[in-house]
This record gives structure tokens, sequence and C-alpha cells, in this order.
């Protein structure tokens, strides 16, 4: 299955020695030429890269493979966790000792120019890593447009059908962003009502809204925002307190270098009942303190 066009070894900057044609430089003098004056890098025998070409798509092609999973998702432009090992997609006959280092990931087709299509790389995430990570991938593709639902299905026929239908039963096209996906999958697992992209008047799109009066806002990126966002931010906060609900803001770094102190007090907020409080002039965080 087809679902995203294929990047042009052009495109990627990686080249077999047959692809050398679309650089015009087919002709073995004319390639020793560009590497001497560092326009063309040779990977291995075979395998060419341009200079700007991206180093993990340069590392899988020197380990006799091609990107996949989180690797090739990152690079296809979808929202993914943070992950150490480079995930490469090798045929089976290639040596463990070229993999060393990386995650190694079985290539049952021809091998492709530095990076799998973004089915299997899709098909690699549902496979291998956990149903949150799955489901953060996928929700991104989704977002993106780069899959239907339908195709989404289709895909995830190829794992289990528990690991399958667990992803599908939370699986929605319009997350922003991996940290409101993984937010919102806890919320439910405690069995509360949450909306994504909730709309409410005066205020505007949340990430998240507990029903009926919890909003969550969730950074999405490590980096602060700016004064000018921070600002933004704060008075919408206000705004809605005004209107009875209560907004609580979790950094890049709550959701994933101390998501587990978050989650038990995201569970302390659930469990009180601060998500039904009706009175805005009383502050329920008080009671958190004493």
């Amino acid at each position: 299955m087809n679902i995203y066009q294929q990047p042009s070894p052009k495109r990627l900057g990686v080249f077999r020695t047959r692809d050398l044609w679309l650089l015009g430089l087919q002709k073995r003098r004319k390639r020793e030429k560009a590497m001497r004056n560092g326009s063309l890098n040779r990977i291995r025998r075979g395998w060419y890269a341009l200079p700007d070409a991206h180093p993990d798509l340069v590392n899988a092609v020197r380990r006799r493979g091609a990107l996949t999973g989180l690797s090739a998702c990152k690079l296809y432009g979808l929202w993914t966790p943070h992950h150490d090992k480079l995930q490469v997609a090798v045929p089976d006959f290639v040596r463990c000792s070229f993999t060393l280092g990386a995650t190694r990931r079985s290539l049952k087709t021809k091998l492709p120019c530095g990076i799998v299509p973004l089915d299997t790389a899709l098909i690699h995430v549902a496979a291998y890593e956990s149903t949150e990570v799955a489901l953060i991938v996928f929700e991104s593709a989704l977002n993106k447009g780069y899959i239907r639902r339908d195709q989404a299905k289709e895909l995830l026929e190829n794992v289990s059908r528990t690991r399958a239908q667990k992803i599908l039963a939370r699986l929605i096209s319009n997350s922003q962003s991996g940290s409101e996906t993984r937010v919102r999958n806890y919320i439910q697992s405690l069995r509360f009502k949450v909306v994504a992209q909730a709309q409410i008047d005066n205020v505007g799109r949340v990430d998240l809204l507990v029903k009926p009066r919890l909003i969550i806002e969730c950074d999405s990126r490590a980096h602060h925002t700016s004064a000018i966002n921070y600002q933004t931010d704060r008075n919408r906060s206000n705004s809605a307190l005004i209107r009875g609900y209560l907004t609580i803001r979790l950094t890049y770094e709550d959701v994933w270098s101390r998501w587990d102190n978050t989650k038990r007090w995201v569970r302390y907020l659930l469990q009180h009942r601060l998500h039904k409080w009706k009175n805005p002039a009383y502050s329920p965080m008080s009671s958190l303190t004493e």
C-alpha cells in the first residue's frame, strides 16, 4: 500500500550509482572530480551522498539498510517522542556487526534509497513500540493528512488484533502534538471524558477539556514560548477562569521528563473532582498545598 510518495534520491541527497545521472555524474571521471571538490561524498560501495544529506540517512545506508520506525517517521515530519537509537531496516543477510548501536528491523522488500516508505515505517512503529507511542505517531500522520483512518486500519492489520484494537479505539485526527495525545490517552485510561481541541466561547480552542470544567494545555516543544505567546496564554487562562473553567498548563518536561509525577497530580485533580468545580471565586488548587 503506497500511502505517501517516496522521496526521490535528489530530495534526500542519497544516491545509488545508477541514480547519479540525476546530478549529471553518471560518468566515473565526473564523480571522482565531485568527490575531490567536496560536492559529493561516497558512503560505501555503490552509494553516494550530497554534503547536506541528513546524517541519519547516511548512517542508515552505511549500515547496509534504510531508516525505519520512529527514525523514518521523524524525517517524514511526524511528531515522534525522543528515541536514543537509530532505527534501521536491513535485509536478513546483513551481518549483525553493521547494525551495532542501532535498533535493527527486518526488511523484506527491495532496499530503498535511505528510508523505507511511510507505510512500512508506521507498521514497524505499531509492531515494536508501545501502544501509546504508536497512537502518538499514527495521530500525527492523520493530523497531517498523510493517511486516512481507513488506511490506518489497514496498516494495523499487520500487528496483533489486540494491539490494533487498542490503538484504533482512541485514534483521532485532530490531536496537535504527541504531548497532547499522551495526556489525553492517560486521562481516558482513568475513564474520564476528555475532548481534544475543544472550542470554548470567549476563550477559543483549547488542547484538552475534561468535562465539564477542566482545561489542560500541553506544550509540544521543549523550548520556551515567546513573551507574547506567554502573555496570550495567561490572558486565555484568566478568561477561562472568569467563565468557571480551571486551566492547568503542562510543559514539555512535565509530559516527557517528569511524567510519573505529572500523572500522579493529574490523577489527584480528577479523583478529587476538580474538573467539576463550579465557583470561579474559589481556587481548588489551594488544597494541594495544605
